[in-house]
């Protein structure tokens, strides 16, 4: 009786195990398949942004040669994936910044567009997010986002409650910490460019 529970035990294990192991090579299968359209996908959704934020230009290859940690207050560090000098011809115009903040549902990968003329923020794009819908989802709102346009690229961005004064952006509501998520990827967009800019 034992050795027969035994048994039973070993082939139940195989069978999950076999059933484990096609699930995982579907899984497999449907990635291999899909990774080219994603990749596709999200190359046209960053050159459509490049485009929004600094318009008749066309963007440099990334001047990084490898992701940096910014300090971009007032949530802390961002990670600075990729900066684009944008030109047209030979002058260049501005940079997009790609950097991705921590909100509260991950990190917010978005591009932060920076002129050359006037060292002003000449926008933002959010090219991919979890925040919670109705609330942090609202970082991707045009409304919301129009209001960094114009705004000094000083790095000293700050969010409160009702934006009235230079330098300040007004809170989405109910979601504070994901405006304070994307000011702090705006704000160490600027350092970057900064840095690498002079």
């Amino acid at each position: 009786m034992a050795k027969s529970n035994g048994n039973e035990m070993i082939k139940l294990g195989g069978i999950l195990f076999a059933i484990t192991a096609i699930v995982a090579l579907l899984l497999g299968g449907v990635n291999v398949i899909t990774a080219p359209a994603i990749a596709a996908n999200d190359q046209a959704k960053l050159e459509s942004a490049l485009a929004v934020l600094v318009p008749d230009t066309e963007a440099s290859e990334n001047l990084l040669t490898e992701a940096k940690t910014y300090d971009g207050a007032p949530n802390g560090a961002t990670a600075v994936s990729a900066i684009y000098e944008m030109k047209s011809g030979d002058e260049t115009k501005g940079y997009c910044v790609q950097v991705a903040p921590n909100g509260f549902g991950g990190a917010i990968s978005m591009l932060v567009g920076i002129s050359s003329a006037d060292q002003t923020v000449t926008g933002i794009q959010i090219l991919s997010m979890a925040e919670t819908p109705g609330l942090g989802a609202n970082a991707s709102d045009p409304e919301w986002q129009a209001q960094f346009a114009g705004k000094a690229a000083d790095g000293s961005l700050e969010v409160i409650k009702n934006a009235t004064a230079e330098g300040k952006i007004t809170a989405i509501t109910g979601s504070t910490i994901t405006s304070k998520a994307v000011v702090t990827g705006v704000n160490a967009a600027v350092a970057a460019v900064n840095e690498y800019a002079g």
